[in-house]
């Protein structure tokens, strides 16, 4: 989350929405009196503090920055967002639990116990849709949305608004994966998201969008998401990691990412043990 003084600009930081990448691209251009809450992990700390202190932190709502900021500061100031199809957010998410190993004894150990498609079904997947965060009731609060593949052009724009160098944006805080569509292989849990993300489809007009990754087998498909999970938990859980790679490597041992993945797991137990 941004609120810039310099600049009369509030940047509202829906989680796993691009808006790490966005507030690192800006932040070098900020003033001394600028609010930065996320992004660096001085700015991380700053948001606990703001939180305990204020009740804002770096993925307020608008409706909760407006009340931060003041009616004057926000009619005053250019507010925007980056928004993300709820299809495609929920499957990062889904790997962010799996990358970083948050939660653990409370939700991360919930979502990590259960494939995608039990996760997109489950009570865990409760996150906020991007209506929650810029929406009071049928009101619209910021002035602009961006989506999140468009990102590089939205920093174009702010840059050519606000007289900066332009930057594109680095990637932060992603997970590697597959088309999202690649995902979903039923229909029950493409529609446990739409009814969840309902708001977000009818305001944003997102639509389910597949791709050729869509129609491998399921065979193929268990055996790419096994892979994909190892690799998005060999930060966390190096055990879990190399437990999962090693049964996709039983089911493809030709896979050459797969075998060396496994190698270098198995590698890193073994001095673990030593």
């Amino acid at each position: 989350m941004i609120v810039s003084h310099k600049y009369k600009f509030i940047f509202v930081h829906i989680n796993k929405c691009g808006g790490t990448s966005v507030t690192r691209a800006l932040l070098p251009f900020l003033g001394e009196d600028d609010l930065v809450l996320g992004g660096s992990p001085e700015t991380e700390k700053l948001s606990e503090d703001y939180l305990a202190k204020h009740g804002i932190y770096k993925h307020s709502t608008a409706s909760e920055i407006r009340r931060f900021v003041g009616d004057d500061v926000w009619d005053s100031y250019y507010k925007f967002a980056t928004i993300r199809n709820p299809w495609d957010k929920i499957v990062s998410t889904y790997f962010w639990f799996h990358k970083t190993g948050w939660g653990k004894g409370g939700k991360g150990d919930k979502v990590r116990s259960l494939d995608f498609e039990a996760y997109a079904k489950s009570q865990w997947m409760d996150e906020l849709g991007c209506s929650d965060f810029l929406y009071d009731g049928d009101d619209l609060l910021v002035d602009d949305v961006f989506k999140v593949e468009n990102l590089n052009e939205m920093l174009a724009y702010i840059s050519g608004k606000y007289h900066l160098p332009y930057k594109s944006a680095p990637r932060s805080n992603s997970t590697k994966h597959h088309h999202y569509s690649f995902y979903y292989r039923t229909e029950e849990s493409k529609q446990r998201v739409a009814n969840r993300f309902s708001s977000d489809i009818k305001n944003f007009s997102f639509e389910f969008e597949s791709s050729s990754e869509s129609d491998y087998s399921l065979a193929q498909h268990e055996i790419d998401f096994l892979r994909d999970l190892a690799i998005q938990s060999e930060n966390s859980d190096i055990s879990l990691a190399q437990k999962l790679m090693s049964i996709a490597y039983n089911a493809r041992p030709e896979g050459s990412l797969i075998k060396k993945k496994l190698n270098d797991y198995e590698t890193l137990l073994s001095k673990k043990e030593d």
